[in-house]
C-alpha cells in the first residue's frame, strides 16, 4: 500500500510500522543494482516478504493481499516447524491462507481466522 494514511489506525493502536523506505538506502541500492531496474519493485516485494515473515513481534497484513497471504503462510509454517520440533508425534498441520473466498471480509474468512487462532470467536 503506497498511501501511508491507510496505516494510521494501526499506528494509533501502538503498532510499530516499518516500510521499505525505512531501510538503509546504501545497502539496499547496492543489492538492487545487481538486478535490472525494471524488476526492482519485484525484488523489493520479495525483501518485504522476508522481513515481514521474520518480524519478531508479529505481522498485520491486508487480507486481500497476495503478499500478506504469503507472509501469513510462511509464519504459519515456521510456527508449525517450531512446535513439531518439540512435540512428540508432531504438531497439527498449520492452517494456510488462501484467497478462495468471494470477499475479504465474508463469514468463511472469519471462520478461517478463528480456526487459525488469528482472532477469538466473536471478535
Amino acid at each position: 500500500e503506497l498511501d501511508r494514511a491507510w496505516f494510521a489506525p494501526l499506528r494509533e493502536q501502538g503498532f510499530g510500522l516499518r516500510f521499505a523506505d525505512d531501510l538503509d538506502r546504501a545497502p539496499l541500492l547496492e543489492a538492487l543494482s545487481s538486478f535490472p531496474q525494471a524488476v526492482w519493485a519485484d525484488v523489493l516485494a520479495i525483501l518485504e516478504q522476508v522481513v515481514c515473515a521474520g518480524a519478531p513481534s508479529g505481522f498485520v497484513g491486508s487480507l486481500p493481499s497476495t503478499l500478506s497471504g504469503h507472509v501469513v503462510n510462511v509464519r504459519a509454517v515456521a510456527r508449525h516447524a517450531a512446535a513439531a520440533s518439540g512435540a512428540a508425534g508432531g504438531a497439527p498441520r498449520p492452517l494456510l491462507f488462501t484467497k478462495l473466498h468471494e470477499s475479504c471480509c465474508d463469514a468463511r474468512t472469519e471462520q478461517d481466522w478463528v480456526r487459525g487462532g488469528l482472532v477469538g470467536d466473536g471478535e
